[in-house]
């Protein structure tokens, strides 16, 4: 991305928005080199001035190359890391240029920050078939990697043999909630999506854009020549909202594109209508929805699962507060 794309990123977007959060992600993002990043920084202040309530960052790399300056960067900067690790090799789907899995080098990435920096990162992995069949084994192997958050994406692209079944995507994501909520030690502070559903739940205001219905409300893509997209996951003539370098935010935000996808979800949720937990679910994801029948206006391929896991939750916690209410801790 070139530097004339992130200052007009940041000057638009800035005068348009309260508040922006910057994802640094796509490939893997350090590839970029540390100087691209300094200058990034270096244009949100020029901007924003001493006012760093209105923006903040967030960087997610595989954590390959991740040394000892690039931590000292992004805790100077106050950026957010987090590293993309899908369990260990025997698992894992992300390979190296070359073929070879990259567990062991995330795994060394891990313990450097938190041997070298006290820094025990978040974590997200992309949940498949193969890292699915043993919640338990992948749970246990997180926290012997001591990591202090971790994210559960189900995987979303064009691979039909790693996606989840609704039946795998429940006993799964239901098995890890029970893991995490069981623990006694609580090394793994927040595991998500269930912080989100658990939130939901609650009616509080704490979700994710595929808990929240929020992909084309709350989020766009910038990509390298300063196109401007639905999602990182929408590419196309047919997903391209304008040009960052040469259209105005509020031309940008009455594209057609956008009012088509917008008419999608809606016509995506009408298939969700009578569903008794669709106020947490929101209708899932439109990414999942786009890979497995081609179009965003279906609803969510995991929707049975989705199901599983909100009612599951929402009978843990109902669980809880009796306990408590009756004096038990």
């Amino acid at each position: 991305m070139a530097d004339d794309v992130v200052e007009a990123m940041i000057r638009k977007f800035g005068s348009h928005f309260p508040f922006l959060e910057y994802s640094w992600h796509g490939g893997e993002p350090t590839m970029a080199g540390i100087d691209f990043y300094r200058r990034a920084l270096a244009a949100q202040t020029a901007f924003y001035g001493d006012d760093t309530s209105r923006y903040r960052n967030n960087i997610q790399t595989n954590g390959i190359g991740f040394d000892d300056e690039w931590m000292d960067f992004v805790r100077a900067g106050k950026i957010a890391l987090g590293l993309s690790h899908d369990g260990p090799a025997s698992v894992g789907t992300r390979v190296s240029r070359s073929g070879k899995p990259i567990a062991d080098k995330v795994e060394g990435t891990i313990d450097r920050l938190i041997e070298r920096h006290d820094f025990h990162p978040g974590v997200l992995c992309v949940v498949t078939r193969a890292n699915a069949r043993d919640p338990d084994g992948l749970y246990s192997y997180f926290k012997a990697q001591r990591v202090g958050a971790l994210s559960l994406l189900p995987h979303l692209g064009a691979e039909p043999e790693l996606r989840l079944t609704p039946d795998l995507y429940g006993s799964f994501f239901t098995r890890m909630f029970d893991l995490w909520m069981d623990d006694p030690d609580g090394q793994i502070e927040r595991l998500g999506p269930f912080d989100h559903v658990m939130a939901k739940i609650l009616g509080l205001p704490r979700s994710i854009c595929s808990w929240d219905a929020g992909c084309f409300r709350d989020l766009l893509s910038i990509e390298p020549d300063g196109g401007v997209y639905l999602c990182s996951a929408f590419q196309g003539d047919d997903h391209r909202l304008g040009n960052i370098l040469t259209d105005s935010v509020a031309d940008i935000l009455d594209s057609p594109n956008l009012h088509a996808a917008r008419a999608a979800q809606e016509k995506a949720l009408a298939e969700c209508e009578g569903c008794d937990v669709l106020d947490v679910c929101s209708g899932g994801c439109r990414e999942a929805s786009f890979f497995s029948f081609g179009e965003i206006g279906r609803r969510d391929p995991h929707c049975e699962g989705r199901r599983i896991l909100v009612k599951h939750v929402a009978g843990r916690l109902l669980d809880k507060a009796r306990h408590f209410s009756q004096g038990e801790v």
